[in-house]
Parts: structure tokens; C-alpha cells; sequence
């Protein structure tokens, strides 16, 4: 077996070597756009030399997808590139990109496949490849002597997908038929956990020297594993699927189950350890073949949150072991099947859904702390729910010898007006005791009643619940009974109604557009989020006194283009990398708050405000992502006048990006600034820097440390003349030159001059043998005026020339024409203008 440590200073300095031969490939090309990576081409894959080892310095820049290549996961994984390997005694083989980076040097988001086979065309994936596990990807595989195994790697994350700068595999092989020492405290872990297949090697048994926690993102195991008087944790972090505890686990010892409520750790499995198993939160779901065990030892059920073990056959459970409920809302689920334990303890909260006859036979039935009586337990009996029954101790079955109990507690409730049809699935109502099986009757208020025993069921179901096979209407009436049967008889509940909510009022993560409908208008009734898939919304949104949260997810760009009205609050959380765009042709008009936690927000309404009300705005990091908090202009007036504006966490930030706005109050915590672009202005009535009230006056990036760019902020208050130099001449004092075009700023006010652009002076007119010349005038500039004349232009010898004077002509309020004495010598004038 050819191997190579990874870890010894050759490699390490190999390693360094080619990051600093790629960078400096990198520097040598300049500007001029870079040629495809050696690997582009699967012709060209370069072959891992070693059978263990480690490579770096490639890229996917540049890269392209050739005629006939497989796609790797994604039909927008164009970049790809290629490498292979060539296995010599049959093995198992892992591979990982972990440590690639990608241009921000963040980790690469990488899709990997694996191949065999000669020829582009006539390529076999080999499982689990192609795939995108998160975003490093680490897999393993067996592998047979004399085959090679093509490589196939691309970004992920986006169109275009995710380039990466460096790519980093590391690689192993390790022989068939090993036993492999494994814990938490010798092996490569990976937030947190290990890759279990991957450290043990696919036809290998693992052995626990410690303990043992799966990684989150590795879907499981399916290696053989021996506790060895260890714990083994099988963790599937925030609920990823599918994971499972496949592998067949043996040995004395310990077993941890984990999981969030709403998804499942499959245990399929003929286990055979011995010890204690705690579930500590979520779904469990046992599915091995009839009869072959999934847990054993002592068994107990929500050690942290509420858990539930759910049979997918019978008999999943070791006879011999003890089984205790511990915490509210935890239950065991035998959805119809059979299965024999020990002795059963339950607390208040807990229960046994049996589902359509399922049956748990037990020796002895604790309910908190009390045995039980040798009987059978059946629905209404307080801790068993579904048709089948408890059977403890040599009690039997229940001998049933009345009809099932009434039907009661219907969902949607009696009468009820709250039911929206966008979420409306299914209608409930409790176990009846002694009852085997429900027929449902279902109709519209406004047709003829149905009559059970006349007419035929709607549905007849083992369950309490009835799937509606399709959304209801809005604001439609209906009314619905459930009949119990059993051997014996059958008992009616009494006729339900409930009328459905118009679809439109919203409340929940959900997509917006669908549930509201196009052309329809939202109105919030309680705090509705946007799916972070959703894309975001274009239909108009009534607050409703509620909260709205645009929530962009991982960086999934969003566009909440939809006008937002009414009173509430508006929050407003982008992934951090993908912008949030605050969009459309109609501008919203809500009242209340409005929380900016990260961005960036990109707000770009074409008419009207994009936010409104008092606005917060922080730099909250989310996950892996800054916070950023930064609000982007791309279009002026797109926050409301009459806004407050905070900046409360350092970091946040708004860029005007050379767009003006006005606003009512601006209060900057340390850290936070405004970046103005181009001359951007954001005018406001007062401004707080750091606690401390600023007066009057224009801030610049040149007397002022919270101002970026060539723009400014702006405090009204001052002159007339200071509001014209804050919008036209970068906030200068009115003898000073802004744009260097010769005329002074506080001439070009009194002349109406706008922006910064070149004013011309003007000329002298000859008329009839009469020289004037004629100032523009803007009638609203506050500024008195005189005309100088000179003979040589020395600075001393000017002449004053007032208003009064009848060769000054200001009878239209638009200009001043200044008539120039006649005969020698020759005459100079200029406009000299006296600002407040």
C-alpha cells in the first residue's frame, strides 16, 4: 500500500510552494483574463499520485462544461473541473475538498462527483456522487482493484454557481476488513462530530476507544460499529435528511438519539448492543424488517425537548428492555404495529398512539410513579391515543362489548372562523374509545345535509384525521360529522360547521405571492415572514397592526417589490452576502417601525418611499454571515421625510451612492457612518453623532468622521446661501471656487447656477455703440449686490458702482444689465456679491 503522510514538513512545504507558484502565475497575467485550468477538460484530469495524500493550488476559474459531461448535481455547475485516481487492492476511498476557498476567502461551496468508466458519454456515477452536502463536501466510497475513479468538482451557491481561488483535496484509502479505532478525541473532526464512514473505511468495523459523535452534515453511518463500553451520539444537527443510524451497532455501552421534532434519524438496523439508549429530542423512526431489533437496553424517551419513537414494523424494541417517557409531549408511535417490551413508564403529557390496532404489550405500566392494573389500556383511558390498545401484564385483550365513545373536539373547532384554506390539510378530532375506524361525511353548507347510514361516507379512515384532498375556498361555510364504528355498533358525533378565513389574511413563514394570489391584496394577521425560498413578494401588504419580516435566508437574493401600507412594524433580515432589493413601481406608505438587522438592502423604489416609519438599523451577524447592515440607495427619496433613522451597531452604514434624500432625524452610534457616493446629500433636521446633538451645517468627509465620499450631510438652519452650497458647492464658504471654473460660489448662487459644472461669464453686447453686459439673476437668492469697474485690473483700483446707480437696469427680476461708461479708456467690470 502506497501512502504519504499529509501532516509531514515535505508536504507542507510542497504545499506552500504551489500556493506561491499559483499566486504568482496570478500576478504575471495582470489584467488580461486568465486561460482555463490544466483540468478543465476530462481528457486532462490530473491524477492524485499517492493512495493517501493532499493537493492544492487549483482553481475553477475559468473553467467550462464540455459536450456529453455528466452534470454535477446542477445544471448551473458549469465550472468543472477534473481528477482522477487509480485504485490498487480492493478498499474504501475517501475524499474532501474541506479548506478550498473560494474569492472571498470563505470556504469553496463545492459539488463533488465520482465516475467510473473511459469515455465522457459512458460515465456511472458511483453513489453517494454526484452530490452537495454543504459547503465542503467529504465522501467515501469502496473501490475495487485495477478501476480508476474520475473526480468531478464544481461551485455551487448560485448562478453563476461559486468560484474557488484554491482548491484543497485531502485524500485517504484504506484495505477491506480492518477494525478501526475511533473517538471524538483522536479523530478529524468536523464541526464537531466525524464522518463515520469516512474515518472507518466502507468494509470496515468501527470500534469506540471514547466517545463518538456523527458529524451533522454526514447523513450517518453504515459502517459496523462496536460501543466497546463507549457512547455513541447520532446527531443530525438542525434535522438534515435523510440520517440514519444504518450501520449495525453491537457491544456494552451507550447510544444517543438526536434530532429536531419535524424530521427523523432512521435506526434500520439489526442491532444488538446492550446498555442504555436516550432519545433525547425528536423523530426517531425505527424501520428494520419484522422482528429484527432497532434499540435495546434501557430505553428513555425526551431527555431535552419532547421525542418520539415511530415503528415502521413490528417488534423494533428488545423484549427485555425498560421504556420511560420522560418529558411532556413525547410519545410512542406504533402506527399500527405490534411490539413486546418490559415495563413502560409514563408522565403526565406522554402517550402511545397505537394508530389502527397496533398493540404494546408490557410486564408492568408506571403512570408518574404509580403502578398500573393487569388490564388493557385502550383510547379515553387518559395515555393511549388510535384504535389498538396497551396490554400489561396476562390481562389480554380488551374485551369490548359497547359501542366506541362520541366523536368530540373537533379541528377546526365548532363554529370557528380562523381556518385559512392556504393551510388547512386535514380535519381532527379526539380517539374515540372502543372504536376501530371513522367514517367521515364532508359538504358545503349550502348543499342538502348528508345523512350517515343514507348516504355514503366522504372517507372511512382507521385514524382520527381526514386528508382533505384539496384547499377550500375562502369565506365558504361548511359543515362535517364523524361517525365512530366498532364490532359492536356505531356512534355519531354531532354536525360540525366552521367557515373558512379569506386565504388572503396571512400569518407564518410562507410564500407570499401563493398563498395570496396574484391580484388579490395581503393582510397580515399575525407575524408573517417570507420563505427565504420564496423569492420574496410583488402583491400589496396591509400590516394590520402585525409584523412583517422579509428574510432573505442564506443570502437567497429577495425582492419584496409588493407596496406595504397600514400600521405595524417592518424587519428586514438579507442573508448577508445576498442582497435583500426593496423594489417596484409603487412606493409603500406604512406607518410604525421599521428594523434593519443585516444586509445588504438594496432600496430601489422608482415612485415613493421604500421605507418608512422610525428605522432602526443594526449589523447583526446571521450564521456564517456578517451582519453588514447596510442600506444601498439606488434611486433618490427612498426613505420617508418624516423618519427617524438610527444606526445603533458599529459596522452599519448607508450609502447614498450619489443620490439625495431627506429625512427627519439621524442619530450615528460609534462605528456607523454615511457613505455619500458621487455628491450624494442626505439632508436632515437633526443629526446625533456618538450621543452628542450636531448643529447646523453641511458635514463633509473633511470636517466630519462619519461622512464618506464626495457628497455631504446636511443640517438645515443656516443661510439660504448655506443650503445652495450644501447641494452645489460641497458646503464652501461663498468667496471659495468649488468647481474652478473662475466665478466665485457665492456669484454662481446669485446667478441661479446649479451642480458643479462650468459657469460661463457673460459677454460684453454692443447695441447701437452701447456695451452692457447681463448677469442671470435668481429673483429667490437672498444676497445684496454691486458692480466694480476698473481701468487695469490692479486690485486697488476698482470702482463701486451700487444699485442706485442708473446704469444699473434691475427692472427684471431675472437678470441685472450693467451699462458701460462710453469713450477711453477701456473699462473692466465684474459682479460682486454680498452674502448673509
Amino acid at each position: 500500500m502506497k501512502s504519504s503522510n499529509i501532516n509531514d514538513p515535505m508536504r507542507a512545504a510542497l504545499k506552500h510552494f504551489a500556493l506561491a507558484v499559483t499566486a504568482g502565475a496570478g500576478l504575471a497575467l495582470g489584467c488580461a483574463r486568465a486561460a482555463a485550468p490544466p483540468n478543465d477538460n476530462f481528457a486532462d484530469a490530473i491524477a492524485l499520485p499517492e493512495d493517501s495524500g493532499s493537493l492544492t493550488g487549483y482553481t475553477t476559474i475559468d473553467a467550462t462544461f464540455q459536450v456529453d459531461e455528466p452534470v454535477c448535481i446542477y445544471a448551473e455547475a458549469t465550472n468543472t473541473v477534473w481528477f482522477k485516481w487509480t485504485c490498487t487492492t480492493n478498499g474504501a476511498f475517501t475524499i474532501s475538498t474541506r479548506g478550498s476557498t473560494n474569492p472571498s476567502a470563505g470556504e469553496w461551496d463545492a459539488v463533488l462527483g465520482i465516475y467510473t468508466g473511459g469515455a465522457l458519454a459512458t460515465l456511472t456515477a458511483v453513489p453517494p456522487t454526484p452530490q452537495d452536502s454543504g459547503a465542503e463536501e467529504s465522501v467515501n466510497i469502496a473501490v475495487s482493484a485495477g478501476t480508476t475513479y474520475y473526480i468531478q468538482l464544481a461551485g455551487d451557491s448560485g448562478a453563476p454557481p461559486q468560484e474557488a481561488t484554491n482548491i484543497m483535496l485531502n485524500w485517504s484509502w484504506v484495505p477491506s476488513g480492518l477494525v478501526v479505532d475511533i473517538s471524538d478525541a483522536i479523530g478529524p473532526l468536523i464541526d464537531g462530530g466525524l464522518h463515520i464512514n469516512n474515518v472507518v473505511g466502507m468494509g470496515n468495523a468501527g470500534r469506540l476507544v471514547g466517545k463518538v459523535s456523527t458529524y451533522w452534515n454526514s447523513h450517518g453511518f453504515t459502517v459496523p460499529l462496536d460501543l466497546n463500553g463507549n457512547t455513541l451520539e447520532v446527531n443530525s444537527g438542525g434535522g438534515n435528511e435523510p440520517f440514519g443510524a444504518h450501520g449495525a451497532i453491537s457491544g456494552a455501552g451507550a447510544l444517543i438519539l438526536d434530532t429536531v421534532w419535524d424530521h427523523r434519524i432512521t435506526v434500520d438496523a439489526t442491532n444488538s448492543y446492550s446498555g442504555t439508549t436516550l432519545v433525547r429530542r425528536g423523530w426517531v423512526q425505527l424501520a428494520n424488517p419484522a422482528g429484527q431489533t432497532a434499540l435495546l437496553g434501557t430505553i428513555t424517551v425526551g431527555g431535552s425537548d419532547k421525542a418520539r419513537l415511530v415503528w415502521s414494523a413490528s417488534n423494533q424494541l428488545a423484549d427485555a428492555s425498560d421504556v420511560t417517557l420522560v418529558r411532556s409531549g413525547s410519545q410512542l408511535d406504533l402506527a399500527g404495529s405490534s411490539d413486546t417490551i418490559n415495563d413502560l413508564y409514563l408522565v403526565a403529557g406522554t402517550s402511545v398512539q397505537t394508530g389502527a390496532l397496533g398493540v404494546l404489550k408490557v410486564a408492568h405500566l408506571f403512570i408518574n410513579g404509580v403502578e398500573q392494573p393487569e388490564v388493557a389500556y385502550i383510547a379515553g383511558d387518559g395515555y393511549v391515543l388510535g384504535s389498538g390498545y396497551i396490554e400489561v401484564g396476562a390481562s389480554g385483550p380488551p374485551v369490548i362489548g359497547d359501542p366506541p365513545a362520541t366523536p368530540i373536539n373537533p379541528i377546526p373547532a365548532l363554529a370557528s372562523t380562523t381556518a385559512n384554506p392556504a393551510f388547512l390539510t386535514k380535519l381532527e378530532w379526539d380517539d374515540c374509545a372502543l372504536a376501530s375506524s371513522y367514517d367521515v361525511y364532508f359538504w358545503l353548507a349550502s348543499a342538502p345535509d348528508l345523512i350517515p347510514g343514507t348516504d355514503p361516507p366522504t372517507a372511512t379512515v382507521s385514524l382520527s384525521e381526514y386528508t382533505l384532498p384539496a384547499a377550500l375556498i375562502s369565506v365558504t361555510d361548511y359543515k362535517w360529522q364523524v361517525v365512530a364504528h366498532n364490532g359492536i355498533g356505531n356512534t355519531p358525533s354531532e354536525v360540525w360547521t366552521f367557515t373558512t378565513m379569506d386565504r388572503r389574511d396571512i400569518s407564518g413563514e410562507i410564500a407570499i405571492n401563493t398563498v395570496v394570489g396574484a391580484g388579490n391584496t395581503g393582510r397580515l394577521i399575525g407575524t408573517a415572514t417570507t420563505g427565504w425560498w420564496s423569492g420574496g413578494f410583488s402583491v400589496p401588504l396591509n400590516l394590520n397592526e402585525n409584523t412583517l419580516q422579509i428574510a432573505s435566508g442564506g443570502g437567497n437574493p429577495m425582492n419584496a417589490s409588493g407596496p406595504i401600507f397600514g400600521n405595524g412594524v417592518v424587519q428586514v433580515h438579507a442573508g448577508g452576502v445576498g442582497v435583500l432589493y426593496i423594489t417596484g413601481s409603487v412606493g409603500n406608505t406604512y406607518t410604525g417601525t421599521s428594523v434593519l438587522y443585516s444586509g445588504p438592502v438594496s432600496l430601489g423604489k422608482s415612485s415613493g418611499n421604500a421605507l418608512c416609519g422610525t428605522l432602526t438599523v443594526q449589523n447583526t451577524p446571521s450564521g456564517n454571515f456578517p451582519g453588514m447592515g447596510n442600506v444601498i440607495w439606488t434611486a433618490a427619496d427612498q426613505i420617508s421625510d418624516t423618519s427617524d433613522v438610527s444606526l445603533v451597531t458599529s459596522g452599519a452604514w448607508l450609502n447614498l451612492a450619489g443620490f439625495t434624500d431627506t429625512i427627519a432625524g439621524l442619530s450615528l452610534a460609534a462605528g456607523t457612518y454615511v457613505a455619500t457616493g458621487t455628491g450624494g446629500v442626505l439632508t436632515v433636521s437633526t443629526l446625533t453623532v456618538n450621543g452628542e446633538v450636531m448643529g447646523p451645517g453641511t458635514y463633509t468627509v473633511a470636517n466630519s468622521t462619519f461622512v464618506f465620499g464626495t457628497g455631504s450631510v446636511v443640517v438645515p438652519g443656516g443661510t439660504a446661501f448655506d443650503t445652495w452650497a450644501a447641494a452645489n458647492a460641497g458646503g464652501q464658504s461663498a468667496d471659495l471656487d468649488f468647481d474652478h471654473d473662475g466665478i466665485s460660489n457665492g456669484v454662481e448662487y446669485f446667478m441661479g447656477a446649479t451642480g458643479s459644472t462650468f459657469t460661463p461669464n457673460p459677454p460684453v453686447v454692443t447695441t447701437a455703440g452701447v456695451m452692457t453686459v447681463t448677469w442671470p439673476r435668481d429673483p429667490t437668492a437672498v444676497a445684496t449686490f454691486k458692480v466694480q469697474v476698473s481701468d487695469n485690473l490692479i486690485d486697488t483700483d476698482w470702482t463701486d458702482i451700487l444699485p442706485s446707480d442708473p446704469s444699473i437696469d434691475e427692472t427684471n427680476p431675472n437678470q441685472v444689465t450693467y451699462t458701460l461708461p462710453g469713450g477711453a479708456p477701456r473699462k473692466f467690470c465684474r459682479l460682486v456679491v454680498i452674502t448673509p
